[in-house]
């Protein structure tokens, strides 16, 4: 194993804001230590965050000795870094542009902003391009600074008195009260200009707009509405807005274990994470979404002649072979570090189940299909009444090989299920019709009867297995059966009984092909407090559901796992599958709580 790196900041120190096509990820120390341009899954500019020497890094921050907190701007992904310093105070505002200019969409932008004294600022400006591999040249030009590669141009606009020795820009600027520095670093752009304070202003102004007018549209309230509204916000800033993909998290290779070797990169569009998403931001009451995203996998499964994949590039594409950036020392030294993502190729059966109920939900919401849509999804389910007996890879993506996995096939009997509901609006022909149903049949037999564990009174990984897995809790989730079957409630107190460590609950803890361990999978834990909802144990649910909030980060961000040792962050982040589990688990208590309270008393 490494060497962990103790200077790495923890994982959940870093805030997050982006614009809906890439990220960027910004310590306390206000250093944009990761951050890829012009899109999520373009090579980094800034990768500190996996590499402190040779990644790069953009630095604003006060000179001397100071203290930091971070916030967002209410209702926004617009961070705010206040400083302290022994003679005054500093304001850092960061944000990408939501903006009708294209070009300046592609950056970072930042205003340092003296609230009190007087702030000496220093700012280093250390572009990276291509992972590390790229350093630049830098050239003044009509008042600022552009930074040149053989294949990369970028500019910095706004600051003054800048040095650049060794490829890196820097200054030393006094800021009294009052002053502003704005500063916006921009990929591409041929002719620069200088950035004025008051464009900067009007930039934030409609970024933040922006956010705030989506925001409003969310129909939500109860007891933890501010992490249901966080969440929002942030897996509606992983959503890559020039085809409706998203990202399963904005970073690559955050390790699953302090120095190992489980590091993936999850800057692609899994079309699970994805589905799940949009369940999600359904029930907060946008429909725009799912729209999109449906009609970017069916041009994507037409161009594919039907053939579908678990992931894909941002752009539909199917190649992301994976490889490893030997150069890069990895975040607190884990290694190796990885670009692309070589599940791709793998089969992974429940991800049909998970398009189909999208479609399902969407439609009960009010939302509609074009007939190629909707023929697209039809056929999504005809493939499942031909490959669901064959083994796949699961939802864990394990490299071990192919399983008979139970929570896959529970899924495509959710995607005949689902299909047979969306016939009932959009009628399909009564010979496939009849294949949907028979197969829904055999499904459901064959995972009672094998999926089964008398021994552990529980249903298992895959069939033939006395392994648990944390995923078959979904079981009672997705009305393969109810959620207070005998069979559920003996499986529940299975998982956590040997998975469950506290409110975390761990993906399974079978042999998977792979070195090393993990922390627990932080969605799991809120599977477990969504089927005690569903179960009617309130008062259990409740507990865990707020035990599970102290994960997330102080800005409220939350990451794939968490050390059950330490309570550590772990893995890529933001994850989008764990706010996916934040907004669930607080919609279905605040509903489950409703009903209870309206149900009459005894005695009343």
């Amino acid at each position: 194993m490494a060497t962990v790196d103790p200077r790495d900041p923890p994982i959940e120190s870093y805030g997050v804001t982006g614009n809906n096509r890439s990220a960027a990820l910004i310590g306390r120390d206000g250093s944009v230590d990761w951050c890829c341009l012009p899109d999520f899954d373009s090579p980094s500019v800034f990768a500190a965050l996996l590499d402190r020497g040779a990644g790069g890094r953009f630095q604003v921050v006060p000179e001397g000795r100071w203290t930091s907190r971070q916030r967002y701007v209410p209702g926004t992904n617009v961070l705010i870094t206040r400083f302290r310093t022994e003679g005054g105070a500093l304001l850092l505002f960061d944000w990408m542009p939501r903006t009708l200019r294209p070009q300046a969409r592609n950056g970072v932008f930042r205003l340092a902003l003296c609230r009190r004294g007087r702030v000496r600022v220093r700012v280093e400006v250390s572009p990276r391009f291509d992972y590390g591999r790229a350093v630049p040249l830098w050239r003044e030009r009509g008042g600022c600074w552009t930074a040149e590669t053989g294949a990369h141009q970028a500019v910095l606009r706004g600051g003054r008195d800048f040095a650049a020795p060794d490829g890196s820009l820097t200054a030393s600027v006094a800021l009294e009260r009052g002053q502003a520095l704005p500063l916006a670093f921009v990929l591409g752009v041929p002719e620069p200009l200088p950035l004025t304070e008051e464009e900067a202003w009007r930039s934030l102004r409609e970024t933040t707009a922006y956010w705030r007018k989506w925001l409003s549209l969310a129909r939500c309230s109860g007891p933890h509405r501010g992490a249901v509204l966080r969440s929002a916000l942030a897996l509606k800033m992983l959503i890559y807005e020039p085809t409706g993909a998203m990202v399963a998290a904005p970073t690559t290779s955050l390790p699953e274990s302090p120095g190992g070797s489980r590091n993936w990169d999850y800057r692609y569009s899994w079309v699970r994470d994805t589905s799940m998403t949009l369940d999600v931001l359904e029930r907060l009451g946008y429909s725009h979404e799912t729209g999109n995203f449906m009609s970017w996998l069916t041009r994507v499964l037409h161009r594919d002649r039907g053939e579908l994949q678990i992931m894909y590039g941002l752009r539909g594409e199917r190649d992301l072979a994976e490889r490893e950036l030997g150069w890069l020392k990895g975040y607190g030294g884990a290694q190796p570090v990885r670009v692309g993502n070589g599940a791709y190729r793998q089969l992974q059966l429940d991800v049909f189940g998970e398009i189909v109920n999208t479609a399902w939900f969407y439609s009960r919401k009010g939302g509609d299909l074009d007939p190629e849509e909707r023929e697209t999804l039809a056929l999504l389910v005809d493939q499942v009444c031909d490959r669901w007996r064959e083994p796949d890879a699961g939802i864990w993506e394990v490299r071990g090989g192919p399983r008979a996995f139970v929570y896959s096939r529970a899924m495509c009997w959710v995607a005949a299920d689902r299909g047979l509901l969306l016939a009932e609006r959009w009628p399909q022909p009564p010979e496939r019709l009849a294949r949907w149903r028979a197969a829904r049949a055999e499904i459901f037999a064959e995972v009672m009867a094998k999926g089964w564990s008398e021994r552990k009174k529980s249903f298992t990984q895959s069939f033939g297995s006395e392994d648990l897995d944390a995923s078959v809790l979904m079981i009672g989730l997705y009305g393969m059966l109810e959620p207070d079957h005998p069979r559920m409630v003996s499986t529940l107190d299975a998982v956590l009984r040997e998975l469950g460590d506290g409110p975390l609950v761990a993906r399974y803890r079978a042999n998977d092909g792979l070195d090393g361990a993990e922390g627990s999978f932080l969605l799991c834990g809120f599977w477990a407090v969504d089927l005690l909802t569903r179960m009617g144990r309130l008062d259990e649910a409740r507990a865990r559901y707020e035990a599970l909030l102290r994960y997330a980060s102080p800005l409220g961000l939350f990451p794939e796992e968490a050390d059950p040792k330490t309570g550590a962050a772990l893995g890529n982040y933001p994850q989008a599958l764990t706010h996916v589990g934040v907004i669930h688990s607080a919609l279905n208590l605040a509903r489950a709580e409703r009903a209870a309270r309206a149900r009459p008393q005894p005695g009343s």
